[in-house]
């Protein structure tokens, strides 16, 4: 028996009739009467020409396969989440930072900074990890290039292990101390992808990142260094987060503008960064965080000033985070483990240690690899979204679930009046003057 796809979706607006498909990436104007079919699920008096059609764009199907495509998701996710073969492993050489941004989560946490003995341990980790063939590395931090002898000493040693190599290589940095050698370490060690960090235009970005220790500017001294890194660094892509909220939504588009014209390059990528402070309960985002309608209202703003935007937004290839990942892990200064970087420092959200063969916080760990999936959400199960959500954050479903919070984890679009608003502005190809396209984020 036919029944409508999970992912299909019809809506009128302005006596004008609109189907769209989040399997297939389907957006059409349709008819009066193929609306009505629509509505109504009579598709059995449909044309068997047009029937097929709507078969093979997925916008209808039998009822046998109705969910399909997400069990072929979960088979794929749990082939990926419990493979012994790869593992994303994030290294904290030191918590230090020479930053001091208000905002930060990091801000209360002890200085630590990695030891020989330590780092002696994350090798011997790696070596007897015999099913390990490729490592996905990342550096962090605190201010991971303040302990930029210990990366080089590290990065050495795992590259120099028999049997393992090293896939996907990044930096998350405040792009403060790109030096000389940083940029020959970047090309010699083969690092792919570099977050940097700034806060909106100069004039606000000078007074949240300046330095900790003497209050000096930095917004300068980074566009300087992001000028050398596209230089020296020729296979290096870079990430640049503009952090906004409430108080600065205003200054993405300029620094959008800015960057487009000072680096003219493929090679960058600026997003906006959608700053997330708590609520004194630490329940739900504070009211200077942006809210989705906001965050919409910026995008819309964005492409009137010829921003391009995935507006219909494509298949996901994967779900989840290395939260999910069997093998993965991020490594704090002093041995410690987790599943994800936001908690580096806290206590109880550690699972174990570099020194021991075995997870010691069973319940964490569990927690984190299977109540956090959304896989784990029925909701997930009969979302139109599916096809292209990648099943939010896991940290803040952990805090949903374990803390009482109240933070949506779902993509903008489920949104009915985002989601129409936003397809309608798929139409208009006209005035695109950039050729970076931004996703909804």
């Amino acid at each position: 028996m036919l029944t409508q796809s999970i992912y299909t979706y019809i809506f009128r607006r302005d006596g004008r009739f609109y189907l769209y498909n989040s399997l297939t990436s389907l957006f059409a104007e349709i008819s009066e009467d193929m609306f009505e079919a629509l509505y109504n699920r009579d598709y059995e008096n449909l044309p068997t020409h047009i029937k097929e059609d709507l078969k093979k764009k997925k916008v209808i199907c039998e009822e046998s396969d109705l969910y399909t495509y997400y069990l072929s998701q979960l088979v794929k996710f749990n082939a990926t989440a419990y493979s012994q073969k790869e593992a994303g492993i994030v290294i904290v050489p030191t918590t230090a930072c020479n930053f001091q941004c208000p905002y930060c989560f990091e801000k209360n946490k002890k200085t630590k900074r990695m030891s020989e003995d330590i780092q002696n341990k994350i090798v011997e980790y790696i070596e007897n990890n015999k099913d390990l063939e490729k490592i996905n590395l990342t550096w962090y931090g605190g201010e991971p290039l303040l302990a930029f002898d210990i990366i080089k000493e590290l990065y050495h040693r795992i590259n120099g292990i028999e049997g393992k190599c090293i896939g996907k290589h990044s930096i998350i940095t405040n792009g403060l101390l790109i030096s000389d050698e940083v940029i020959d370490f970047i090309n010699y060690a083969h690092v792919n992808s570099m977050q940097v960090t700034i806060d909106g235009i100069k004039e606000h970005h000078d007074i949240t990142r300046c330095t900790k220790s003497n209050k000096l500017p930095t917004f300068d001294k980074i566009m300087d260094n992001v000028d050398r890194l596209l230089q020296g660094c020729p296979d290096l892509k870079i990430k640049l987060r503009v952090n906004i909220s409430r108080k600065n939504q205003n200054d993405f588009f300029q620094m959008f503008e800015y960057i487009d014209k000072r680096f003219n390059s493929d090679r960058i990528y600026a997003y906006p960064g959608f700053i997330r402070e708590d609520t004194p309960d630490a329940c739900s985002l504070c009211y200077d965080s942006m809210s989705r309608e906001m965050a919409f209202e910026l995008y819309r703003d964005l492409r009137e000033k010829g921003v391009n935007f995935n507006f219909i937004p494509k298949k996901v290839n994967s779900r989840g985070c290395m939260m999910h990942s069997l093998n993965s892990f991020i490594i704090g200064p002093e041995g410690e483990l987790y599943k994800c970087w936001n908690d580096v420092g806290e206590e109880t959200k550690m699972i174990g240690h570099i020194y021991d063969n075995k997870i010691e916080n069973d319940a964490v760990y569990f927690h984190m690899m299977t109540e956090t999936s959304p896989f784990a959400d029925p909701k997930c199960k009969e979302c139109l979204h599916f096809p292209n959500c990648s099943g939010g954050c896991g940290w803040y479903r952990s805090r949903n679930i374990k803390g009482n919070g109240r933070f949506n984890v779902c993509v903008i679009q489920k949104d009915p009046r985002i989601l129409e608003d936003a397809l309608l502005l798929s139409l208009n190809k006209e005035n695109i003057k950039y050729r970076q396209k931004l996703p909804l984020v």
